[in-house]
């Protein structure tokens, strides 16, 4: 009897490890997301504060730097304040080709 009582608190015991494991992997894989998202987060910031130096390099004002590309100035205001994840591919060819702006810098501050 007494063997018995042993290998069910064993058995209690090598559930518990295995439920901690699991309960430690879903933590790990949550906070994986929290932080890929945080990271998307900053990048999506990165590309407006990016877009914003550009601007002012330019010495543009939102309006001004606007026109030309076929959108508004309230539009780069949203971009440069994040609230638009990023602009549309055809809007990002435009600043390209009209400011020659360097598209890898405004997703990565590099280039």
């Amino acid at each position: 009897m007494l063997q018995i009582l042993l290998l069910f608190f064993a058995f209690l015991a090598l559930l518990h490890v295995v439920y901690e494991l699991c309960l430690g992997l879903s933590v790990y894989k949550s906070s994986e997301f929290y932080l890929s998202r945080e990271k998307f987060n900053l990048m999506e910031r990165i590309f407006g504060k990016n877009l914003r130096a550009i601007r002012i390099h330019l010495g543009l004002n939102q309006a001004n730097f606007a026109k030309p590309l076929g959108i508004t100035g309230g539009y780069v205001l949203e971009i440069e304040r994040g609230n638009i994840k990023k602009p549309s591919l055809p809007v990002i060819m435009a600043m390209k080709n009209k400011y020659q702006v360097n598209t890898n810098f405004l997703e990565t501050s590099v280039g």
